[in-house]
């Protein structure tokens, strides 16, 4: 976790999860970038209890929770709230 802890969410990757895009992958620059991917399957849910489901489980927020960015705490925080807010509009 050491090297994702000292990452950064790279501006596009990050410009995608606040336009509501799934990631690119080959935009992905950094680690952390490649976790982000997982946030931004969000975007290709078609059905609200899928969405519930998803919110519930809350399983999206563990490897986020686990870990004390040193350098993208309020990145990630920030597009973790764009991603929660996104699942209540949708779900």
């Amino acid at each position: 976790y050491e090297s994702i802890q000292n990452d950064v969410v790279s501006e596009e990757i990050e410009a995608m999860i606040h336009n509501h895009q799934c990631i690119d992958k080959t935009k992905r620059k950094t680690g952390l970038d490649i976790w982000m991917t997982f946030l931004g399957f969000f975007f290709d849910v078609n059905y609200p209890i899928t969405m519930r489901i998803m919110k519930n489980q809350g399983y999206y927020r563990l490897p986020f929770d686990r870990i004390r960015f040193r350098r993208a705490q309020k990145q990630v925080d920030s597009i973790l709230s764009e991603i929660e807010n996104y699942i209540a509009r949708n779900s």
